[in-house]
């Protein structure tokens, strides 16, 4: 009994340890990947093209005609951020940017707005994130013009390493890895008499920001998937149980063994 009881504590301390194992592979795994985004936050004015200028021939006359294109001034926060190395080289998966936004007043720190599919500022937008462009940053333009002068406007980033995919209602969902939301950056929205905004930098705002090491810890959790961690706990037992009857065998054996000895 005691050799059992010896044989049970051994199973357990392995399997300790086996899934002690499993938990940190997946924290190496999620905190060596994605990082917190770094950006910059600026207040300006684009020209967005509404029709581009046309060059076509009468058909009545035959001669070629040139039309100009026409477009507007548009109010944008435009948002920089700095691009990340690709955690792997999986030829599925992408990088991929979100921001959200909220007012600075605004206490309730669940109260913020995605931006959607704003395509006419950003054409490469991608169910509703923007795709890492080529170079060293990629640059998402949020409209600013139904701000009123003097407000003030939150902006986070974060970034996700993954691919979309329909579901069964037809709708397109993301499965990867998130980074977890940078920290506030405020844009105040300043105009001079003819209501076009001045150029303003984007400033830190520490008081509602995320805290970077809860992201990582989060995503740590995140990281393994739930099949693994079922794996894990209906293997252990499993193994304690094996390893039980093993010893039990061996040493009845042994024992039979003996006395078969001690008869002859």
């Amino acid at each position: 009994m005691k050799k059992i009881f010896t044989a049970f504590i051994w199973a357990l301390l392995v399997c300790t340890l086996l899934f002690t194992g499993v938990l940190c592979m997946g924290e190496v795994q999620a905190v060596s990947k994605l990082s917190v985004p770094e950006f910059t936050a600026t207040l300006g004015v684009i020209d967005r093209v509404t029709a581009p200028p046309l060059q076509y021939v009468d058909p009545y006359t035959g001669e070629t005609v040139n039309t100009p294109g026409f477009s507007e001034k548009v109010e944008v926060i435009k948002v920089e951020i700095k691009n990340q190395n690709r955690p792997d080289k999986s030829v599925d998966n992408e990088l991929y940017y979100d921001v959200r936004t909220k007012g600075y007043y605004d206490q309730d720190e669940d109260v913020w707005y995605g931006q959607g599919d704003p395509s006419l500022l950003n054409p490469l937008y991608k169910y509703g994130s923007m795709p890492q462009s080529d170079g060293s940053y990629t640059q998402i333009l949020l409209p600013a013009g139904t701000y009123p002068t003097g407000g003030k406007v939150d902006v986070q980033v974060q970034v996700k390493y993954g691919h979309f995919f329909m579901n069964n209602l037809y709708r397109y969902e993301f499965t990867g890895e998130l980074s977890g939301w940078s920290n506030s950056k405020t844009v105040t929205i300043t105009r001079d008499s003819n209501e076009v905004p001045n150029l303003t930098e984007a400033t830190p705002n520490s008081t509602s920001a995320t805290d970077q090491n809860e992201i990582q810890t989060d995503l740590t959790i995140t990281q393994i998937p739930l099949t693994e961690l079922l794996f894990v706990f209906l293997l252990c037992p499993v193994i304690a149980v094996l390893i039980i009857v093993l010893l039990y065998m061996y040493e009845k054996r042994k024992t039979a063994r003996y006395k078969q000895d001690s008869q002859t």
